[in-house]
């Protein structure tokens, strides 16, 4: 019995067909898998090595007193230091980019929202300031129609067209506005009151067709009746004067005022300049063109004129009653003949009393009748009864 003793295991036995290689010589090849990571493991190793040398060598050696072995070494790995930092320096460059990159697109983005807040304060300064504008020329109206009580006013509503022929404010019968009444701004006459309400009022401008003013040229002092000729499809505001007389000697660029005849609009409101001059035969067909001085674009404050038409009212008032006339009294007729008598302690002069006859029969007076009135007689008899 053979204890202990061990039998070799046998190799599995190559599969059919494929055999080891062989050398030209017999003998099998080897492998050269690990050695290829041996040989990259020491390349590794050196550089490493090498990087560490060089940097210590560049570090540790004095620039005044360089050596010939340093010169050498220096000599040999100078490109591989150069490499090096131009990487390193390339990188920190692209990291350094990146980084500005991102604070810059920050600092874009946080400029762009400055800016678009500027642009709105810068847009809102803008709009005060033509509202300002707007307002000082209302004030200076407001002084010269001081007598007419002036009413502000703000536009709220206005017409589908380009042209404000018709529009609506934001003051009514509450605030004392009635139809009728004169509405101006501080450049003339915009047009009157249609209709009211207790919170506003709708304003019909003098560029619609169905507005009517009685105005005159303020040089010539010839009056005639303006009307509206401006519509929705219209290029420009402008509005017709008709009835002027045949022979006039009126030249564009003259001023038109409003004529006050016409129990609507004061007397003296700016309401435009002479365009032009039709020429046409007929005296019926001859008018002039009139552009007003208001812009019916835009229009965005007003102010309405109140005393006028309540000045009309007090003129259309009832006439007062008149006074009946009084009746005559018979006055005693004095006697002639009869002197005064002087009082001898006084200086005074009276008259003596009559002294009664005692045949004379004396009258009772009687009461006077009531006159009858004649309906053909006077007006002042019609108001007396």
């Amino acid at each position: 019995m053979a204890f202990g003793i061990k039998r070799a295991k046998k190799k599995p036995a190559a599969p059919a067909g494929k055999e080891t290689p062989r050398t030209p010589d017999g003998k099998k090849k080897k492998k050269r898998g690990g050695l290829a990571a041996l040989r990259r493991i020491g390349f590794s190793v050196l550089v490493t090595i090498a990087v560490v040398v060089v940097g210590g060598v560049l570090v540790l050696r004095d620039q005044a007193h360089v050596d010939l072995g340093s010169g050498a070494v220096g000599s040999i790995f100078a490109p591989i230091h150069s490499a090096v930092t131009s990487a390193t320096r390339y990188v920190r460059d692209v990291l350094q980019g990146a980084k500005n990159y991102i604070k810059l697109t920050e600092d874009y983005e946080l400029a762009k929202r400055e800016i678009d807040n500027l642009k709105l304060q810068l847009q809102a300064l803008e709009e005060e300031a033509r509202e300002n504008d707007r307002l000082k020329e209302l004030l200076g109206a407001k002084d010269r129609y001081m007598t007419m009580e002036p009413l502000y006013a703000q536009v709220i509503g206005r017409s589908n067209s380009v042209w404000l022929e018709t529009f609506t404010i934001n003051r009514g019968t509450r605030d004392g506005v009635a139809p009728d009444m004169a509405v101006v701004t501080g450049d003339g006459l915009v047009g009157r009151v249609l209709e009211a309400s207790p919170t506003y009022a709708k304003v019909m401008s003098i560029i619609d067709t169905r507005s009517s003013v009685s105005c005159l040229i303020e040089r010539t002092r010839e009056t005639g009746v303006m009307r509206g000729e401006t519509s929705g499809r219209s290029d420009s505001q402008e509005c017709f004067m008709y009835y002027l007389p045949s022979v006039n000697n009126i030249t564009p660029g003259d001023t038109v005022l409003t004529a006050g005849d016409d129990s609507l609009f004061p007397k003296g409101l700016r309401v435009g300049t002479v365009a032009s001059i039709s020429r046409q035969t007929d005296v019926s067909d001859q008018y002039i063109v009139v552009q007003p001085f208001v812009d019916f674009v835009h229009i965005e404050e007003v102010l309405v004129l109140r005393t006028f038409v309540e000045e009309e009212d007090k003129q259309l008032a009832p006439l007062p009653t008149p006074t009946p006339r009084p009746t005559p009294q018979p006055t005693p007729t004095p006697d002639v003949e009869e002197k005064p008598a002087v009082d001898p302690d006084s200086e005074i002069w009276s008259w003596p009393s009559p002294t009664p006859d005692p045949d004379q029969v004396v009258a009772t007076p009687q009461p006077t009748p009531t006159p009858t009135l004649d309906p053909n007689g006077p007006v002042e008899d019609a108001w007396a009864r």
